[in-house]
């Protein structure tokens, strides 16, 4: 299955890498941009609704200010302080006829006068009870009205415990309407504050239809609760199912988004619900944008990596074509590459190959000359024997004549073979590489009667380091011949030899006549022989230098590397 999925080409694969790498970007760019929106739009829902809720909160505290107020003056007022202050003995539920007629006409003001007033019950401490409620008959109030139970609910405690103030309950406190809620306060003489009585009035929900019931609604839904009882809904119901709205709005639900705001009396709590689907409406308009662009910037960006990956594969191509045509045995390129970084690697590529013709050429050329050395090494081998052992004849004979000078001279030129030989071995010491020279210097003294003076000047250390032999005489009959002889007076010939750096140098300079400008001073055999074989053996670590002023003499400089390992071959 892998093998499947691989891409054949390089192209192909950096067409399917752009494409991933860009789709991955939108793809999470998507999920940003509307998790976002959600965000915002949920932070912003909020807090819109938060304002309206307050709003909301304002009119109820009006409203219920409106029947607490109401409750008040029915309380404070004179004929009620008096009729519940009465003591009586009369048989029943109800108050006796005098008082009940007494307290008919306060109430009537009431119920007339406040709008939305269910009823007025009022207890007196023994519990007998006068009512006053249009949509109540006797047979109801019999049914359903007991002061003996009422004084064991939670709500009597709580209204007695409130010591005169008004409290609201979101339910029907005597018949259980789901029309009405109720307000309970209880009754207190005015000079002593002792509790006379007990008054519940009920009101009909409907009064608090302006708290929420104006507010414009589409596909949502606002609540009005008094603890867990719901007061007033309005609104499209966001669901269907059978949960209490209090328990709703404690849990929540994942589809929908609540904003709950709590009353300063916080019994109360107003609230609006919106299902998700219809408040991110907008989110999901953006998201449906946001994947069409997807798809036009993902056929851009197929567009765009195919000629961005052709642009790229293109020099590969041709190195690849190079490298065939090299493999052919070609010696010459047809392409040619920018200058970038895979332009850089063909460049390379060919200055590689040009550089490696160049370096077969020179090892083949060097090849060569080393075996035309060999070869006339091995014929030199053989006059140089026969002259050996014949001048070692030469120097018994003339010792036996007592010819001591040209014994001297025999035994010099016989050395110079001796070591010119060196059992066949290329290299020698420098010790005997300057043996040879003072051999050779001592013959030509003879021959030009001490025309010259020569200095020899040697480090210890090096003595006994390997260096080609005879790289030095030639120089050294250069100095005689080309630059001693032809001055008048005597001259002076200097060799030297050091280590510096961990370079061996030597030095062959007279004081004669000079070199013209102009002149090759590699064009003699002997002296172009000894640079191609320092070339051969060291490359380019060693290196032959003249300095020279017509006149004043010349200076030769002979750079080895100090060493043995960097001999080549």
């Amino acid at each position: 299955m892998r093998k499947r999925l691989r891409f054949q080409t390089v192209r192909g694969r950096m067409i399917a890498g752009y494409a991933g790498v860009f789709l991955v970007i939108i793809l999470l760019l998507n999920m940003i941009t509307y998790y976002m929106t959600v965000r915002i739009l949920t932070e912003r829902n909020k807090e819109t609704y938060e304002k309206v809720l307050t709003a909301a909160e304002e009119v109820l505290t009006d409203k219920l200010s409106i029947f607490a107020s109401n409750a008040r003056l029915i309380m404070e007022n004179e004929t009620v302080q008096k009729v519940l202050s009465m003591e009586e003995d009369t048989q029943g539920m109800y108050m006796g006829v005098e008082r009940r007629n007494r307290l008919q006409a306060v109430s009537r003001t009431f119920t007339n006068s406040i709008s939305d007033l269910g009823g007025i019950y009022l207890f007196d401490n023994s519990g007998k009870l006068f009512y006053q409620d249009p949509f109540r008959t006797s047979i109801e109030v019999e049914d359903q009205v007991h002061y003996e139970e009422i004084e064991k609910e939670d709500w009597f405690e709580a209204g007695v415990g409130a010591k005169g103030k008004e409290i609201f309950y979101g339910k029907d406190l005597l018949y259980g309407s789901d029309t009405m809620f109720s307000c309970v306060k209880v009754i207190n003489e005015l000079n002593t504050t002792r509790k006379i009585g007990l008054m519940v009035m009920t009101i009909r929900k409907e009064a608090l239809r302006s708290v929420i019931g104006t507010l414009p609604v589409e596909k949502d839904e606002y609540l009005l609760l008094n603890d867990e009882d719901l007061v007033y809904r309005t609104g499209d119901p966001v669901t269907e199912e059978e949960i209490p709205y209090a328990q709703l709005l404690e849990t929540g639900k994942k589809n929908l988004t609540i904003t709950v705001h709590v009353c300063k009396d916080d019994r109360w709590r107003i609230a609006h619900l919106v299902e998700n689907r219809y408040l991110f409406a907008d989110a999901g308009t953006l998201r449906r944008m946001i994947i069409s662009l997807a798809v036009f910037a993902s056929v851009l960006m197929l567009i765009t990596s195919i000629l961005q990956a052709s642009w790229i594969t293109r020099p590969l191509q041709e190195f690849k074509e190079d490298i065939a045509r090299v493999g052919q045995g070609e010696r010459e390129f047809t392409h040619t590459y920018e200058d970038d970084e895979i332009g850089r690697i063909g460049q390379e590529f060919q200055r590689m190959v040009v550089d490696k013709l160049e370096l077969q050429e020179r090892v083949a050329k060097e090849s060569l000359l080393r075996k035309e050395s060999e070869l006339q090494l091995l014929q030199s081998q053989i006059n140089p024997h026969f002259l050996y052992n014949t001048l070692e004849t030469l120097y018994w004979m003339a010792m036996a004549e007592d010819a001591e000078d040209v014994a001297d001279l025999t035994q010099s030129l016989s050395e110079i073979f001796k070591i010119s030989l060196n059992n066949g071995e290329e290299f020698i010491s420098v010790r005997d590489e300057i043996r040879f020279i003072e051999d050779y210097l001592h013959i030509q003294n003879v021959r030009f009667e001490d025309k010259f003076l020569v200095r020899i000047l040697v480090d210890e250390e090096i003595q006994d380091r390997k260096i080609p032999k005879q790289i030095l005489q030639p120089f050294v009959e250069n100095a005689i011949y080309h630059g001693l002889e032809p001055k008048l007076e005597k001259g002076n010939l200097t060799i030297t030899g050091t280590c510096r750096e961990g370079m061996l140098i030597f030095t062959v300079a007279d004081d004669g006549a000079g070199i013209d400008p102009g002149t090759d001073v590699t064009k003699g055999y002997a002296v172009s022989n000894v640079i191609q074989r320092v070339a051969l053996y060291y490359g380019e670590q060693a290196e032959v230098r003249f300095e020279s002023e017509p006149g004043q003499g010349t200076t030769v400089t002979i750079v080895l590397p100090d060493e043995k390992e960097t001999l080549r071959g």
